[in-house]
C-alpha cells in the first residue's frame, strides 16, 4: 500500500485514523489516479473502513486547472469521498507525484452528515462539525474577496444556531500570488474581526495562510473553514507559547497559533502555520532549511505542551517549501524524525520571503 504514515486513535466511544496516500512511482495524472482508488481500497480493507467514515480528505495536486475535471470524474472522488468533507487545493506535491493525500476516519456510532449549501455538516455525537470550502469569484480585491468569504461562513452558521467567533476553530487561507497578496488577505479579515468581536482582549482564529491556487486562472483566493458547535463551557483552548512565540497580533495579523478542542472522551489539537521564528516574531536561521525545521518543531512542541500533548500525539502535518530545491533534504529530516506521522511536503510560497518552510499539524489525544 503506498502510504506514508498511518496515526490510529480509539477511546470507548470512538475510532479516528489519519493517513496519508501518494500514488507510487511517476505516471501519468489518471494512472497516478487510478493507483490512489487501489491504494484507499487497500487502506479500508486492511483497517475496516467505511466510505462514510471519511471525515475529511485534503487533496494536494500540482496543476488543478488541467486536473480538476478529471478529478472530480475518477471514481474515488465522485463514488467514495463524495461524501466526505473534501479540500483541494494546487500546491504540488514534492515527491515526484501530481497528487496526494490526507485522510481523516471517524467511527463514532449514530454519526450523520448532510450537505448544506456549499458546506459539508457532520453531526459526531452532541457536536456539529462544519467544513465549508470557498473559493470566491476574482470579480472584487482579494481584501473584499477575504471579508465576502468570512460573511458567507457566518451567515452559513447562523442557519445552523452557530456564530464564527464562538465556533469557528481553524482556517486554511490560500492565496495564489502570496507575495502580492497576502497584505490584502490580511487587512479583509482584520477588518472583518474587528466588526466581528475578534480582537486580542477576545481571540482570533487558529489558522494558516499560504501560497495555493484554484481550478480557475482567475481565481486568487480560497478559504477552507472548519466550525464546530454545541461545544461546552472550557472545551476550546487557545495555544500560547511566550518564551518563543509572540502574539501574531503584534505584527498585525490575526490568528491563534493553536487551538485544542476536548470532547467527552478525545483532544483534537490544530497546530496553526509555523515558522522559524522567535517570540519578537524575528526570523530564526535565515537561509538554512534544516536550522528552520529545528526552529519550527521546537515551536510546535511548545505549543502541544500548552495542550497537555506531545510530538508524539502528531496524527497528520503538511510541511510548506518555499523552494523545490529543498525537498530532498527536508524529506530526510521528516523520516529521520518522523518516520511514522502521515505527512505530505508540498510546494507552496510562505507569507514571508525569508520563511523557506512552514508547518502546520493536527495532533490527537484521548481526554
Amino acid at each position: 500500500m503506498n502510504k506514508q504514515g498511518i496515526y490510529s486513535i480509539e477511546t470507548p466511544q470512538r475510532r479516528e485514523i489519519q493517513a496519508s496516500l501518494r500514488p507510487a512511482g511517476a505516471s501519468s495524472f489518471a494512472e497516478q489516479l487510478d493507483n490512489l482508488l487501489q491504494a484507499y481500497a487497500q487502506l479500508s480493507a486492511d483497517l475496516n473502513l467505511a466510505d462514510d467514515d471519511v471525515f475529511l480528505a485534503k487533496v494536494f495536486v500540482s496543476d488543478y486547472i488541467n486536473q480538476a475535471d478529471r478529478l472530480r470524474a475518477h471514481p474515488l472522488f465522485a463514488t467514495h469521498l463524495h461524501r466526505a468533507a473534501l479540500s483541494v487545493t494546487e500546491q504540488p506535491p514534492l515527491d515526484g507525484t501530481k497528487i496526494n493525500l490526507l485522510l481523516w476516519f471517524i467511527q463514532y456510532p449514530g454519526r450523520s452528515s448532510f450537505r448544506q449549501g456549499d458546506a459539508i455538516c457532520t453531526r459526531i455525537g452532541p457536536h456539529m462539525h462544519v467544513f465549508h470550502a470557498i473559493s470566491p469569484a476574482a470579480r472584487t480585491q482579494v481584501e473584499r474577496q477575504t471579508s465576502d468569504a468570512f460573511a458567507e461562513h457566518d451567515g452559513l452558521l447562523d442557519g445552523l444556531n452557530m456564530c464564527l467567533a464562538n465556533d469557528c476553530m481553524r482556517t486554511w487561507i490560500y492565496v495564489k500570488d502570496i507575495d502580492c497578496d497576502y497584505a490584502d488577505m490580511v487587512s479583509g479579515r482584520n477588518r472583518y474581526f474587528e466588526a466581528h468581536a475578534l480582537r486580542p482582549d477576545t481571540h482570533f482564529i487558529a489558522s494558516t495562510g499560504i501560497g495555493g491556487g484554484g481550478d480557475a486562472p482567475g481565481k486568487r483566493l480560497g478559504i477552507d473553514f472548519y466550525s464546530v458547535g454545541q461545544l461546552r463551557p472550557g472545551a476550546v483552548l487557545y495555544l500560547h507559547a511566550p518564551h518563543h512565540l509572540n502574539p501574531t497580533h503584534q505584527y498585525g495579523v490575526a490568528f491563534e497559533r493553536g487551538v485544542r478542542i476536548s470532547y467527552d472522551d478525545i483532544s483534537h489539537i490544530f497546530i496553526s502555520g509555523t515558522a522559524s521564528i522567535n517570540n519578537r516574531g524575528e526570523c530564526i536561521n535565515c537561509g538554512d532549511v534544516i536550522g528552520q525545521l529545528d526552529r519550527i518543531f521546537e515551536n510546535i512542541a511548545n505549543l502541544l505542551d500548552d495542550a497537555s500533548a506531545k510530538l508524539s500525539h502528531i496524527a497528520s502535518m503538511i510541511v510548506y517549501l518555499r523552494d523545490a530545491a529543498d525537498a530532498a533534504i527536508t524529506f530526510g529530516y521528516l523520516r529521520s524524525r518522523f518516520p511514522q506521522a502521515p505527512t505530505v511536503v508540498v510546494l507552496a510560497r510562505v507569507c514571508r520571503p525569508q520563511w523557506l518552510v512552514e508547518v502546520e499539524c493536527i495532533a490527537a489525544l484521548p481526554c
